[in-house]
């Protein structure tokens, strides 16, 4: 695997040299995924139209709103004081697609198909429907990144190997970089890869500390949390220390919303009276979360820097860093 990563590595190193070489600026480079677009596919689009009609006929505006924000990342359609207090609160992260609507969707779809058909098919098919929720969520670079590393870990499953969080992790950022090296400039794939690499080296640390699964939500959102602190206040100057408590109180139900939003768009596209239903069991869980923010909002307070270095920045990582490989050796842990 070393060897893997190793010409991997090489490989990637020689494009982005030919990528400078030709006097590229990452702000100069087009962005080869449609972030925020339509599909250029018309019936990928025709059923994103319906869907979005659906939501907006089957539930209030801010509500509609939140669910297409949670399943397909969707941003357009709020009011602008709840768009600021979900920023203030530090859960904006919900309504951007990512890696946890990807896990959501195969895994729901794997679900119902394992009852109908042979596990391999099952395997096959939930891939494909993973391509499928990319294009509906318009090639969200957190999104993309999160879609290879699930299909890696089904084709890992067809071939009756194990996957490797790290290591797909790798080829997603290899095969993202390569195709387009000016993403490495976007401000949501350095996230997406931070809170990934942040929860896939974290968790087992604080599995020892925290092995309760009413901890769970905690651990997820402490590893992100410090994996990501420093690109935010890197790039936006600010981070609200109460994002902490509002995503231990919200993210529980983001996975029935998450359900309940993908069912009801799967419905959709055949009749909205199907769907309704479940729209109407995911409006108390909208209301809550609205609640929560709106309530947290008049509480909330931001931490401000200027002009962090960014050797700090960098420092921190190497730190960090060098702690997780101290305690995965003192402990025994293996990734």
């Amino acid at each position: 695997m070393v060897r893997f990563i190793i010409f991997l590595s090489l490989n990637l190193a020689v494009r982005l040299s030919l990528f400078y070489s030709q006097d590229h600026n990452f702000s100069d480079s087009q962005p080869r995924f449609d972030r925020g677009q339509k599909s250029h596919l018309p019936i990928i689009s025709e059923a994103k139209d319906k869907i979005i009609s659906t939501f907006n006929k089957g539930l209030p505006n801010e509500e509609s709103a939140l669910l297409l924000g949670i399943v397909y990342g969707e941003k357009g359609s709020f009011d602008r004081d709840y768009f600021e207090a979900m920023r203030r609160t530090g859960v904006l992260h919900v309504i951007a697609a990512s890696g946890m609507n990807v896990t959501m969707t195969a895994g729901v779809i794997f679900a119902v198909l394992a009852f109908l058909v042979k596990r391999t098919y099952a395997l096959v098919f939930a891939s494909f429907a993973i391509l499928i929720y990319t294009a509906l969520a318009n090639f969200e670079e957190s999104i993309v990144r999160a879609s290879i590393m699930a299909i890696l870990a089904y084709s890992a499953g067809l071939l009756g190997r194990q996957n490797t969080s790290l290591l797909a992790l790798f080829i997603a950022i290899f095969l993202m970089v390569f195709y387009d090296p000016g993403i490495l400039e976007k401000i949501g794939f350095q996230l997406s890869v931070a809170a990934t690499a942040g929860i896939i080296l974290f968790d087992p640390i604080f599995k020892k500390l925290f092995r309760s699964i009413f901890f769970e939500d905690f651990r997820t959102t402490l590893s992100a949390q410090i994996a990501t602190v420093p690109i935010l206040l890197f790039y936006f100057s600010t981070y609200s220390p109460i994002s902490v408590i509002a995503n231990l109180l919200i993210l529980w139900t983001v996975p029935p919303i998450m359900i309940l939003g993908i069912l009801a768009s799967i419905l959709s596209l055949f009749t909205q009276v199907l769907a309704a239903p479940l729209l109407w069991l995911a409006l108390p869980l909208l209301l809550y979360f609205k609640w929560i923010v709106l309530f947290l909002n008049k509480y909330a307070f931001e931490l401000e820097t200027q002009n962090l270095p960014i050797a700090l920045t960098l420092g921190y990582y190497f730190i960090v860093l060098a702690a997780i490989l101290w305690i995965y050796k003192k402990w025994g842990i293996r990734v």
